[in-house]
């Protein structure tokens, strides 16, 4: 479970050392366990050391500076990674001082013992392991209070009152840090599996609308291509009948194959993660390249494309990603424009980052739907018909958010009924 050396960078917060990103939960919770432990040995015992120095108690001096050095060293073995040997000088040295201090001095020490035995419990996998500590701790526990019993050895002495009222104050305090960890432990365990759920859920309910959609959308179009060529096959179709629905067919396989790219993208996403290659792209370039496959659509529709970015608009961007994005618009764009309208793509600079708009003069949205066009909770779902009955699944859309989000950059819309729309979306300034 644990390595022997980090894979990433040490994190400065003091009780996170040894930490690196990508650590599980539970090793992190245990790291952050052993280390706390560690800082209060080491506090601990730096402080009794120089309050007994003063009072010349020299036996205890020693018994201070080895609860001390056993705190830093497992500070030190968890910054490097060295977690397991790390829990092993916390618990054993713990115990051994623990142990000692109590049976010699009575000065309440012992109690720490239990402590030391719940987080034996916490910090090792290993079954032989956490019996065989957690009894150990227990047994020395018992032998310190039989002796304490039975007057304890020939050169014990009692601890002043002060001393040991101190001393089961902060065994109070521990037993109550190790409770609280229990606590948050199991209520983090609880909200992870409640997100987990939810999330599983809305997955769930995801990808059943989308195989609802996928089942109607793509099944029709390639089932009126395919009974067309049967009865051309047949002789059931002639070549004049053939050229009149030809353009019904292109838009029909145009929509199929518009949908199969949106999906793919975004199952490639969703299996497999977002891969991401930030370079320096000329937006101009890629706007150009995107619209060039959309050309015969919108000379379809008899609608103008115009490009007026600028020729020095650079952005860090993926291109891949980006082309997504402009083929996507600028199709929804043209999709939603009627006859002898147009569709046009601008960008401004402003602060760090280029601000990209594709505009168009066709039948616009309600400014509540624009709203809400880019939001999460905008799950794929069926659109409305284009003008000239173009279909969709509204799957580009989230794949536009998801890849302007995927680039560091902020996408939203503007509409207005009967008078156009305009989405706009930022990338980060090369």
């Amino acid at each position: 479970m644990f390595n022997s050396a980090l894979s990433a960078p040490l994190k400065l917060i003091p009780v996170s050392l040894g930490a690196y990103d990508g650590m599980p939960f539970a090793d992190r919770r245990k790291l952050i366990l052993a280390n706390s432990s560690a800082f209060f040995m080491a506090f601990l015992g730096g402080g009794f050391l120089i309050v007994n120095w003063i009072l010349g108690h020299m036996t205890l001096v020693s018994l201070n500076a080895g609860m001390f050095g056993f705190g830093l060293l497992a500070l030190l073995l968890s910054s490097q990674g060295f977690y397991r040997t790390s829990f092993f000088i916390v618990t054993g040295g713990a115990g051994i001082i623990f142990y000692l201090t109590g049976l010699w001095y009575r000065n309440g020490l012992e109690n720490y013992l239990l402590v030391n035995m719940v987080a034996s419990v916490i910090l090792f996998e290993s079954l032989s392991l956490r019996i065989l500590l957690g009894g150990l701790n227990g047994l020395a526990f018992l032998t310190v209070k039989v002796a304490h019993m039975k007057g304890g050895t020939s050169d014990s002495s009692d601890a002043p009152l002060d001393i040991y009222v101190i001393n089961i104050v902060l065994f109070l305090l521990a037993l109550c840090g190790v409770v609280e960890f229990f606590r948050t432990l199991h209520s983090d365990y609880l909200r992870s599996v409640e997100m987990k759920n939810h999330s599983l859920s809305e997955a769930n309910h995801a990808k059943e609308k989308l195989f609802s959609i996928l089942a109607h959308d793509l099944r029709t179009p390639l089932a009126n291509i395919r009974t067309t060529l049967e009865l051309l096959d047949s002789g059931g179709m002639s070549q004049e009948q053939l050229r009149e629905m030809h353009p019904d067919m292109k838009r029909e396989l145009d929509h199929a194959y518009d949908c199969l790219e949106n999906l793919l993208a975004w199952s490639a996403g969703q299996v497999w993660g977002m891969k991401t290659e930030i370079v320096t792209l000329n937006v101009r370039d890629i706007s150009e390249e995107s619209s060039l496959p959309l050309g015969s659509l919108a000379a379809r529709k008899d609608v103008s494309i115009e490009n007026r970015i600028p020729a020095h608009a650079k952005v860090r961007g993926d291109k891949q990603q980006l082309t997504a994005i402009f083929r996507n618009l600028m199709s929804n764009a043209i999709k939603f424009t009627p006859s002898g309208g147009w569709v046009e793509a601008t960008a401004e600079s402003i602060g760090r980052e280029w601000k990209i708009t594709v505009t168009d003069n066709g039948v616009g949205m309600e400014a509540e739907r624009a709203r809400e066009l880019f939001t999460v909770a905008n799950q794929p779902t069926s659109t409305t018909p284009g003008t000239d009955r173009e279909k969709g699944l509204g799957l580009g859309l989230q794949i536009c958010r998801d890849f302007v989000t995927e680039q560091h950059g902020r996408i939203w819309a503007e509409s207005t009924p009967g008078t156009g729309t305009r989405i706009h979306f930022t990338l980060p300034m090369a």
